[in-house]
């Protein structure tokens, strides 16, 4: 039986609102588990396992187990990987009063030489940048950095992550795309947050990104399907720019002449995700709830 139904229970279904309770009803009927051309073949509980869980255990969307040297072709984890191997060699890493990176370590990581993002519109940067922000954020979002004495210092516990590049890419890169607090980077609440679906995402380039198409087809292919609170473009930026760019996984073009952005997939994405075909869940009969 899935966590979920442990997790709710009978008195926890009855603490949700009528029309919450009847979203998960219909999520664990016959009707919600069957494959849906509005989800590309999958069920709506697979897209609420997508949303939900990103690329946990029920989730069709897999991170494969590869070699070493695949996941450090991915830009934001090569430099992930090695802000961590800056701080294995000082033991640690003394954030400037502002609680940013240091210049030093800042010009050590090259960032422009790996990756070149711009923030969003009316976001100002200091010398760390928004990709440094982000490493710096994401290592204490994932708990393998703590401060200690103004210094950003490992969480002894994070060894076992830090020394697997599988576990490593897996905990960062679903982080990111799923969990991270987005308000320490540009103010908006999580929700409204434009990296979203991406799980979905990779369905959609596994079957149509083999060819270059208008950036516009995966966000409307997505958007549609629930009202997620943001503005198209928000969600081409964050989701393709900012995260499926960064982490190598699509080339994003501008054609001349042309104001839109084209999308295919990367090698790498082959190389590292994993797409099961559609199995419907088999699930014991939900228990009854009273109105």
């Amino acid at each position: 039986m899935f966590d979920l139904l442990h997790k709710f229970g009978p008195q926890g279904f009855n603490a949700l609102s009528d029309e919450e309770r009847d979203f998960y009803q219909m999520l664990f009927s016959e009707e919600g588990r069957q494959p849906n051309p509005f989800f590309e073949g999958y069920s709506h509980m697979d897209f609420f396992m997508m949303l939900q869980f990103g690329y946990g255990a029920f989730s069709p969307v897999q991170i494969k187990e590869t070699d070493d040297e695949v996941y450090m072709k991915s830009p934001m984890f090569f430099l992930a990987r090695k802000l961590c191997d800056i701080i294995e060699r000082e033991g640690y890493i003394k954030l400037s009063k502002e609680g940013l990176l240091p210049l030093d370590v800042m010009t050590e990581l090259n960032v422009q030489d790996r990756l070149n993002l711009n923030p969003p519109a009316g976001t100002c940067m200091d010398h760390e940048g928004l990709v440094g922000k982000l490493l710096r954020l994401l290592l204490f979002e994932c708990n393998i950095v703590r401060m200690q004495n103004k210094r950003m210092v490992f969480r002894k516990a994070s060894l076992k992550v830090r020394s697997d590049n599988h576990k490593l890419f897996s905990l960062l890169f679903s982080t990111f795309s799923i969990d991270l607090d987005w308000k320490q980077i540009d103010g908006l609440p999580a929700f409204k947050r434009g990296i979203m679906g991406c799980p979905f995402q990779f369905i959609l380039l596994k079957n149509y990104g083999h060819i270059s198409k208008n950036c516009s087809f995966y966000s409307e292919s997505f958007l549609r399907l629930g009202d997620f609170g943001f503005e198209e473009q928000n969600y081409l930026w964050y989701t393709f720019e900012l995260c499926l760019q960064a982490w190598g996984f699509v080339v994003i073009e501008k054609k001349e002449h042309s104001q839109d952005y084209f999308v295919r997939r990367s090698a790498l994405l082959d190389e590292i995700i994993h797409i099961n075909p559609f199995k419907e869940f088999v699930i014991e009969p939900i228990m009854s709830v009273s109105k």
